[in-house]
């Protein structure tokens, strides 16, 4: 569930608002409901099952309403018709109506599930399949490319070049990390578009290889973008700069007694928790330990993180062209 939050726009207006909503934390705590915050934009979670839809919907409900009645408190504004509601589950439910986990607030607002939300700019789909986010991408990109393919006669390639990193790579490398552990065939839209970009920029022909342009630009093929991501983050970890949220969801094999003594900690390995369901793999505190691990410990050793991303960047570009 989504809830925004305005205040008004000043130079003071960030610290301000960051002051003013320390508290909607504490209250979502307290109603049991786990909570996340990026400037105006508020998550509401709650793990459920279909014995206990209805004591979730209370609890979500009463949280709601001390937010709101917090948001009155403190003159903010909560807009409830841009609250949105999303149940996620991998499983078919024939049996369960959706109509069933409306959230009624009062007499005159109420809240319908969606299949589809946006959060920051990317959309979650209900199946978490990330269809919808691909095709959003896919579609935005393939936009800009045609309006830069209609200028193409006006610049250079080093112009094309910069042209497409800043409207169409930039795109495809935002929150990619969530596209962890997809099929080819579900990220093989994102594969084409780096294609179609790399033959614009190099001015190749529909059935001129592909291959040899990659390399003489230096972009990576999707999946190598998507570990590239997700290694960054984990370096992040590593050094202590990433945020405590991030950092509480893995363990390195350091800081457990019955490891100190392995190789494993030596080698800053961290712990890769184990899942039933093949699904399970794409959650961070699986995938990040694994991509970690997986690097040689040349490059886990950067003493800086720009020293990191490009030995990444040269280690990856080897792994998926040689």
């Amino acid at each position: 569930m989504q809830q925004y939050l305005y205040s008004p726009g000043s130079i003071r207006g960030p610290l301000l608002f960051i002051l003013y909503t320390t508290n909607i934390a504490k209250t979502a705590l307290c109603c049991g409901i786990s909570i996340h915050i990026y400037a105006d934009d508020t998550q509401l979670y709650i793990k459920l099952s279909t014995a206990n839809i209805d004591n979730s919907k209370t609890r979500l409900i009463a949280c709601f309403h001390q937010i709101q009645s917090w948001c009155a408190s403190m003159r903010l504004k909560l807009n409830t018709k841009k609250t949105e509601l999303i149940w996620f589950d991998r499983r078919s439910r024939p049996h369960l109506d959706l109509k069933t986990l409306c959230l009624q607030l009062d007499e005159t607002c109420s809240i319908q599930p969606s299949n589809v939300v946006r959060d920051l700019g990317v959309f979650l789909d209900s199946k978490l399949s990330m269809s919808n986010h691909i095709g959003s991408i896919t579609k935005a990109c393939f936009f800009h490319l045609r309006r830069i393919r209609q200028i193409k006669r006006c610049l250079n390639e080093h112009c094309l070049h910069i042209l497409v990193h800043s409207l169409v790579l930039s795109r495809i490398d935002y929150c990619n990390s969530i596209l962890y552990g997809l099929p080819k065939s579900t990220l093989s839209p994102l594969t084409s578009i780096i294609h179609t970009a790399a033959r614009l920029v190099k001015n190749l022909g529909p059935r001129d290889h592909i291959t040899n342009s990659l390399q003489q630009l230096h972009w990576l093929p999707i999946q190598a973008r998507i570990s590239f991501k997700i290694c960054l983050f984990m370096f992040k970890i590593m050094s202590g700069s990433a945020p405590p949220y991030l950092s509480s969801l893995v363990t390195p094999c350091a800081a457990l007694e019955s490891r100190r003594g392995l190789r494993s900690a030596s080698k800053r390995d961290f712990v890769i928790k184990r899942t039933n369901l093949q699904f399970g793999n794409r959650m961070f505190e699986v995938a990040g330990p694994a991509e970690w691990n997986s690097l040689p410990e040349l490059i886990r050793i950067s003493s800086s993180i720009n020293i990191f991303k490009s030995k990444l960047k040269t280690y990856l570009f080897s792994k998926y062209y040689d």
